[in-house]
């Protein structure tokens, strides 16, 4: 993913009271975390894995479900 395009993520309340951040891109779980404001840290560093990109714009049906 260039750096010129803007990322988004979805944050998922988990049963126990964590935080799940998706990347809306790769469809990875980039973190889970206790409190919500947390998460941006780890939202700003993320990188997609090139590789999956690719394996998502080959079949994207199969990556839908995460997000």
């Amino acid at each position: 993913m260039s750096d010129h395009t803007r990322r988004f993520f979805r944050h998922r309340l988990n049963a126990n009271g964590s935080f799940d951040s998706i990347c809306t891109e790769c469809h990875m779980m980039v973190t889970s975390t206790r409190f919500e404001m947390e998460l941006a840290h780890h939202e700003q560093v993320h990188t997609c894995d090139p590789q999956r990109l690719y394996q998502i714009m080959e079949n994207p049906f199969t990556f839908r479900q995460f997000v």
